[in-house]
């Protein structure tokens, strides 16, 4: 399977703030993934980074028939059967 996401060393900061460090990932035809993190951390940035709306160093490489998805910052379900209604 290929990578549909390639992201390569990429580091991002914000005023004097680093918010991705040489972070590298890859994500194959077919995976749906998720990300975890305290606030601040980095999970929105890294998906305007992502969707090549923010600049950065480093290698980021989309696919055509990939969609990034940004959510909005407030939770859109309450509950772990909602969860798994939206996955599906």
């Amino acid at each position: 399977m290929a990578n549909v996401v390639s992201v390569e060393r990429v580091t991002l900061t914000l005023g004097t703030t680093k918010v991705l460090d040489d972070l590298s990932l890859g994500v194959l035809t077919g995976e749906r993934i998720g990300m975890v993190g305290r606030n601040g951390g980095g999970k929105t940035s890294l998906l305007h980074v992502l969707a090549q709306e923010l600049s950065h160093r480093g290698t980021v490489l989309v696919s055509t028939t990939t969609h990034i998805m940004r959510p909005p910052q407030y939770p859109f379900v309450q509950t772990p059967e909602e969860l798994a209604a939206a996955l599906a």
